[in-house]
């Protein structure tokens, strides 16, 4: 008998291989439906369509297993409700932490794309000037910062609102 965080727990080898049917189904499911790649590359749909095809082939394979274990024993191997509450809360986890591993990646290259822009000046000070300096700021993906314009005449004046 083992004790795991004060509580008493029967520790058998039917435990032990209990949790190795576990991961080598739960392993070959993953490997199966490659869901270990493509993290960054895939959107979050296809992950949560990868996972979930993963999750569900385990399940099944998993529960059918119990099933034909109690059908020949008379006890189970795994609790079905601990399975099923167990798959669902792990493909909730392994869903919101690719998805904030995704996130977080799209940040730091966003964060290295601002700090390259090229800073440049406009020439000129009417309308035209002012309506490109506008579709260079509205563009997102554009690889110009303007820093100010700059006019042949003294005496021109114009504050644009870009």
């Amino acid at each position: 008998m083992f004790y795991l965080v004060g509580v008493k727990t029967n520790f058998t080898f039917l435990t032990f291989v209990s949790f190795l049917v576990y991961i080598l189904v739960v392993g070959a499911s993953f490997t199966i439906n490659k869901t270990y790649s493509g993290v960054i590359r895939h959107s979050t749909f296809e992950d949560a369509v990868n996972l979930f095809l993963a999750f569900s082939i385990s399940f099944t394979v998993l529960f059918t297993v119990n099933i034909f274990y109690v059908q020949v024993t008379g006890m189970f191997t795994f609790s079905n409700l601990i399975l099923f509450y167990g798959t669902v809360l792990s493909y909730a986890c392994l869903l919101i932490y690719r998805i904030v591993v995704k996130k977080i990646f799209e940040y730091y290259i966003e964060s290295k794309k601002t700090n390259k822009k090229l800073r440049v000046v406009i020439y000129g000070v009417e309308n035209d000037s002012v309506r490109i300096a506008q579709s260079i700021n509205a563009d997102i993906n554009s690889n110009y910062k303007i820093v100010g314009f700059v006019s042949h005449s003294l005496y021109q004046n114009r504050s644009g609102n870009f």
